[in-house]
């Protein structure tokens, strides 16, 4: 059964338009799943689908970095790093503005 929800979740990221809530969506929905390999495969689609800087993408990501599979949260901090805005980054107290560059 993964290897189709895999194939769903690789087919709405090669399709969707880059940011389409719905897509987003959809994938987010997979990040909850309790098969470790349909949460990986959908934190590793969800910065295509979902596109640098948004927010709810980030948010679900930041959450699966408290996985309790190694692969699903080495691949939400990897996502991470293809979401987020390069002046916020999340620590131990959550999101922390970053200086702005000179």
């Amino acid at each position: 059964e993964h290897h189709v929800r895999r194939a769903a979740v690789e087919a709405l990221s090669a399709i969707a338009e880059v940011g389409d809530a719905c897509a987003v969506e959809a994938v987010t929905r997979r990040l909850q799943h309790q098969e470790m390999f349909i949460r990986r495969f959908a934190v590793r689609a969800l910065p295509e689908v979902a596109g640098r800087g948004n927010q709810a993408a980030i948010e679900a990501v930041v959450a699966l970095t408290e996985d309790k599979d190694d692969y699903v949260r080495q691949a939400a901090e990897e996502a991470y790093q293809l979401l987020r805005h390069d002046d916020v980054a999340y620590g131990d107290g959550g999101y922390e503005q970053q200086p702005a560059a000179e």
